[in-house]
């Protein structure tokens, strides 16, 4: 059986949720020190994994090549780059490392095919099963990985098309599972702790995206307050979660951070305007992601309020 529930904070709400957590710092929110994710010979990087050694995984692209993507890691200012060579692929990407070292990617074909794999921590590529095989443009999508071997994403049978609405799937030992928002139009898993909780979003029937955090059978939507639409990215072994939320007036998409109930945008200092997205966060308050200008991917660390002891 499975339970939903909701969290929305109007701003009322939100300032109540301020004081009663922080006792006296109504105001008090975290401390965001960014910096810039450069890939040397790259171009507009986007840093979407991040592991609790720091380890941080993307995408970036090449100077006169539209075509060309490909994966990296950066292992503090060491990079190796993954490319899965054509014909297998144009784009090859990573989104998700756990702290064995093994990597979760995308390969997007020249035939507009998407096949996800594993790269382990010795460089060997594998490639898990699909969890759908049938449809027109079967496809599997794993995203973020944990520590206890499972792999998040989403599934369905018609990869850039719209006959079939995505489910939710976690990869363990070769098996999937599948789930879904109950009541949703469709259903995307996007990151996944060790204790098992993931977090994604869900389209409902008007056509918008909204975020929840699953936690067993129980369902929780979790949308920033006034948001038109939510995108939860990552959940941490703290409970603390990343995503994007954006406006249907202009769909610039804004960072943000849910910790102890309380919301908090992360945008690019300057770049507030230009779109934002925090794809992953780690135990140590470390998270990553990518803004639509300059140089693109970020690193921020995320410290508690002075004064203000953060709930383990």
């Amino acid at each position: 059986m499975t339970t939903t529930k909701t969290i929305t904070h109007t701003a009322a709400a939100l300032m109540a949720v301020f004081i009663g957590l922080n006792s006296g710092h109504a105001n008090a929110q975290p401390i965001l020190t960014f910096t810039d994710v450069i890939v040397p010979g790259g171009i507009n990087p986007a840093a979407i994994g991040i592991n609790n050694a720091g380890t941080i995984v993307g995408v970036y692209g090449v100077e006169g090549d539209p075509n060309f993507w490909a994966g990296f890691i950066d292992r503090k200012g060491v990079f190796t780059d993954v490319i899965l060579p054509p014909p297998a692929s144009t784009i090859s990407q990573l989104t998700g490392i756990n702290d064995a070292g093994v990597a979760v990617g995308q390969n997007f074909g020249f035939d507009g095919t998407m096949q996800s794999f594993l790269r382990t921590a010795h460089g060997n590529i594998l490639y898990p099963p699909e969890a759908t095989t049938s449809g027109p443009n079967p496809f599997t999508w794993l995203i973020h990985n944990n520590n206890q071997g499972d792999v998040v994403g989403e599934t369905g049978s018609d990869f850039g098309g719209n006959s079939s609405p995505p489910h939710g799937c976690v990869l363990h030992d070769g098996h999937y599972s599948l789930f879904d928002f109950p009541g949703a139009v469709g259903t995307v898993g996007m990151g996944i702790n060790d204790h098992g909780d993931i977090v994604g979003w869900y389209q409902n029937a008007t056509g918008l995206a909204h975020g929840f955090l699953k936690r067993g059978d129980i369902y929780t939507t979790i949308d920033f307050p006034g948001a038109d639409f939510t995108n939860l990215m990552d959940i941490n072994d703290k409970g603390q979660i990343v995503g994007a939320y954006g406006s249907v007036s202009d769909y610039t998409w804004h960072g943000f951070l849910f910790s102890d109930g309380v919301f908090t945008t992360v945008d690019f200092p300057g770049e507030e305007e230009s779109g934002n997205i925090v794809w992953s966060i780690n135990d140590e308050g470390n998270a990553v992601g990518w803004y639509a200008n300059g140089n693109g991917g970020f690193l921020v660390n995320i410290a508690p309020p002075k004064n203000v002891k953060h709930k383990q």
